[in-house]
């Protein structure tokens, strides 16, 4: 299983490279980013999240009407904390600390939005050439192959192109 997860990273990151549109090797490197995060992440805000679940249950349970009150509480209780990609990768990354991990995050972040904006691209009718600026790419590529290295082999030395 492992080994079948490791060579369709792999495959993803020779179908970046091998691409001349720097939208289609964008995205490549983002999908291969979601791949190598672990599933299972030291996750810092989930607890604040719980919190705020236990206080809107807190208040249904003090307001709702009771002939509403268990399918609303069966409703809050099956919310599920939905942590965005940006979010698992600063997990992972602070929690390997590879070096240059800060960096990284916030390189990351603002790199996600640029994807965002690729998806709605249509929606908001934006040219693509003004969501990508010319580093875009090979930021975000640094920053997979160094995660891919350690994800893969366990290796944290690499030189940034």
């Amino acid at each position: 299983d492992n080994w079948e997860k490791n060579s369709q990273i792999l495959g993803w990151l020779l179908r970046a490279w091998s691409t001349r549109d720097r939208i289609h090797e964008f995205v490549s490197l983002f999908f291969i980013i979601e791949r190598i995060i672990p599933k299972k992440l030291p996750i810092a805000n989930i607890n604040k999240w719980q919190e705020k679940r236990q206080k809107v249950l807190t208040l249904v349970k003090k307001h709702a009407n009771p002939e509403e009150l268990q399918e609303i509480t069966d409703f809050v209780k099956g919310m599920k904390n939905r942590i965005s990609l940006p979010n698992r990768f600063e997990s992972w990354a602070a929690h390997i600390m590879l070096p240059g991990w800060r960096e990284d995050i916030i390189a990351f972040e603002l790199l996600n939005e640029k994807r965002s904006k690729l998806i709605n691209v249509i929606k908001l009718r934006i040219k693509l050439r003004d969501v990508l600026g010319p580093g875009d790419v090979r930021i975000l590529e640094n920053i997979a192959i160094r995660y891919i290295r350690f994800a893969l082999f366990g290796q944290v030395k690499y030189y940034r192109k």
